[in-house]
């Protein structure tokens, strides 16, 4: 689905970026019971989510951004921060795999957008609602993505552009349009580029690759997997790099040569087992979609 792709590597799973959760936690918990502190609390509250979204810690971070909601939705607090919640919300509510939910945050936020003209977070919620979307309704999701790729190109905002455009190739690879995929892929490849976003790049060359296995095109898809290849060594793309690892092997098999399939396979094999003890150590180890690996082993 669209947004498994955009999760980082396992290896930054750790502490990064974001707010200081414990810290903005603390703060807000100085303040409770203070006579006029509730919006207060809730920008705290707030700054706690983002932290622990940071982190991966999808469950703290649905916590943080509840409690903020419930408080923003008084009258006194500004509704683009109401929709900057119900939108936080409804990304963390996916990370947990609570679609219902988070479909009705991110509606939420989309509507509270609109009526504040808000365009980048109306975009925004769009996109999160296709991505929530391409889980069972693509129809559903191509609709959403493309309500948010005019938004996004309204404003100039090419990574999001870039994003939808992919996106838009993931729900035609999935629904087994394999040209509009491809056409959606090398629109988006130089957009990805254009902002020197790697990971953007990278997920654009495997999917390239994918669309050229599918339609039997096994010199294209080796010449992309052997390209991108690099691309995820170098932005420490673990699952990447074993997706290429074992259609790499795939192709070997294809052509006869099982030596260079089983060591494609395994090389996968250890791949994948170093991302799942990195993503069970945030709670995540769901994300982990396995190649094949273990039953082209067990058929050589």
């Amino acid at each position: 689905a669209g947004f498994e792709r955009r999760i980082p590597s396992p290896d930054r799973a750790g502490p990064s970026r974001g707010p200081d959760p414990e810290l903005a936690l603390g703060e807000a918990n100085r303040l409770r019971g203070k006579q006029g502190a509730e919006l207060a609390i809730a920008r705290l509250l707030y700054r706690a989510g983002l932290g622990f979204a940071a982190r991966y810690q999808w469950p703290e971070a649905v916590e943080a951004f509840s409690e903020a909601l419930e408080i923003r939705q008084r009258p006194a607090a500004p509704p683009e921060d109401v929709a900057d919640t119900a939108y936080q919300l409804g990304v963390a509510l996916t990370r947990l795999l609570k679609y219902d939910l988070a479909t009705e945050m991110l509606s939420q936020a989309r509507t509270a957008y609109e009526r504040e003209a808000n365009l980048l977070g109306s975009a925004q919620s769009l996109r999160a609602l296709g991505d929530v979307a391409s889980r069972s309704d693509p129809m559903t999701a191509n609709a959403r993505y493309e309500e948010a790729l005019a938004l996004f190109r309204s404003i100039g905002d090419i990574p999001g552009e870039a994003e939808c455009i992919a996106s838009l190739g993931d729900v035609a690879l999935q629904t087994g349009d394999a040209e509009a995929a491809r056409a959606h892929y090398e629109q988006a490849l130089p957009l990805f580029r254009s902002i020197h976003s790697a990971r953007g790049e990278a997920i654009c060359i495997l999917r390239l690759g994918d669309v050229a296995f599918r339609q039997l095109n096994l010199q294209s898809a080796f010449a992309r997997y052997q390209e991108v290849l690099p691309l995820f060594r170098k932005i420490g793309d673990v699952v990447g790099q074993a997706q290429c690892k074992a259609r790499l092997g795939e192709i070997a098999l294809s052509r006869h040569d099982p030596e260079t399939a089983r060591r494609c396979f395994e090389e996968a094999q250890t791949l994948l087992a170093s991302a799942r003890s990195a993503y069970e150590r945030i709670g995540r180890q769901d994300l982990i979609a396995a190649p094949r690996v273990e039953e082209f082993l067990r058929r050589l």
